[in-house]
């Protein structure tokens, strides 16, 4: 779930903002998914040398703005 602070819909705090940050999550996560072959914490991954190994915290920038991790 979402949720908004100030319940404004366009702006730096803004819905719009928030579920472009959410798609843009689950969009890496699933290209991810695709490159290694398996699913976040599959049994597949353990082992093989191309595996997960952390995350790290990432501000993307583009024509909207930054959207922060």
């Amino acid at each position: 779930m979402i949720a908004t602070s100030g319940g404004k819909v366009i702006g730096p705090d803004g819905l719009a903002k928030e579920l472009t940050k959410a798609l843009l999550e689950r969009m890496l996560s699933g290209e991810l998914n695709h490159h290694l072959g398996y699913e976040k914490h599959a049994v597949a991954g353990y082992g093989t040398g191309n595996s997960r190994n952390g995350t790290s915290r990432k501000t993307v920038k583009g024509v909207a703005g930054e959207i922060p991790p």
